[in-house]
């Protein structure tokens, strides 16, 4: 109502944007993924991951279904979502954030179905011949105990869980391909070129590994977690060097790549911002490859500029 509202709007330089939930909409929808060579699933208006059918009729090979068990297992497991089940039987997942309840989808449409939670065991309904969760009375149940989970944050940019299965101790990791490659045990170059596609079609990438524990790499990393949880001082500093302990020489078993579409109308907004003769910074965590994307998608970059590009990896 204010009579001034418009003289104060053409006062307006420049606009600090975020993109997550701002320029996209944050429903985050898995679309593809890399594992052991190969990619499965495309973009497509589709919703949801559309490559479960090539996923199961891989499997066919012995070697490649049991790269692909390795890499779902991850998902399924490797996580902090709670679910529980609607009057029709089947299952509503929530998570902390939209990527994790993705990914846990598109584990249960392959055949990795995350059944529930009970206390700190994780229930995992496995269907390797199936492409939805409808075929859960025919799951085989796995009990994975959950002895600790080393959580996400901006400084680590990856998040584990710590599992015993069968006897064995097995960190389930996924995180961002700069702190997971440098972490892993061996590197291929499959991966490296997967991932720039992945950037290259605006998707959010995310490396997925795994590493199973001795019984003594386990007993010092359960003490060191433990001590840190009981801490009174800085207990992120100190979970966060516990975690430290374990997560290296990692095998890394494929990467996800994850789609945030923009909102409505964002590119023609963003093109009558810059007609208004305001300046537009958009802040993103993304790659390279990826903000350079949806910089064009967006409208925020045009094909007229001068862009310059400042890598700190190149100093």
């Amino acid at each position: 109502r204010s009579s001034n509202l418009c003289q104060e709007l053409g006062q307006v330089s420049y606009i600090f944007s975020d993109k997550t939930g701002t320029l996209t909409q944050n429903v985050m929808e898995l679309k593809r993924v890399y594992i052991a060579g190969n990619i499965y699933g495309d973009v497509t208006a589709e919703r949801g991951f559309t490559g479960a059918g090539q996923v199961v009729a891989a499997r066919h090979d012995r070697q490649i279904g049991e790269s692909i068990d390795r890499f779902f297992e991850v998902l399924a497991v490797s996580h902090t979502v709670m679910v529980s089940e609607a009057a029709d039987s089947t299952l509503k997942y929530e998570a902390e954030s939209p990527d994790e309840s993705a990914l846990v989808e598109a584990a249960a449409a392959v055949g990795w179905t995350f059944a529930e939670r009970v206390g700190a065991r994780s229930v995992v309904e496995y269907n390797p011949g199936t492409t939805t969760c409808t075929g859960r009375n025919a799951a085989a149940r796995r009990d994975y105990d959950v002895h600790g989970v080393n959580a996400f944050d901006s400084t680590r940019k990856r998040m584990s869980v710590v599992v015993q299965y069968k006897g064995e101790y097995i960190l389930l990791v996924k995180g961002a391909d700069n702190v997971m490659l440098e972490r892993c045990a061996k590197r291929e170059p499959g991966l490296d070129r997967a991932l720039r596609l992945f950037a290259e079609e605006g998707l959010r990438t995310l490396v997925v590994g795994r590493r199973t524990l001795t019984a003594q790499e386990f007993q010092a990393w359960h003490a060191a977690h433990g001590a840190a949880q009981r801490s009174l001082g800085d207990r992120d500093a100190e979970l966060a060097q516990a975690a430290e302990l374990i997560e290296k020489d990692l095998e890394i078993v494929g990467a996800t790549a994850i789609e945030d579409k923009l909102q409505d109308k964002v590119p023609e907004t963003i093109v009558k911002i810059r007609r208004a003769g305001i300046n537009l910074w958009v802040l993103t965590g993304d790659k390279l490859e990826t903000a350079r994307n949806i910089g064009f998608s967006s409208q925020v970059l045009v094909q007229s500029m001068t862009i310059a590009t400042i890598d700190r990896e190149a100093f």
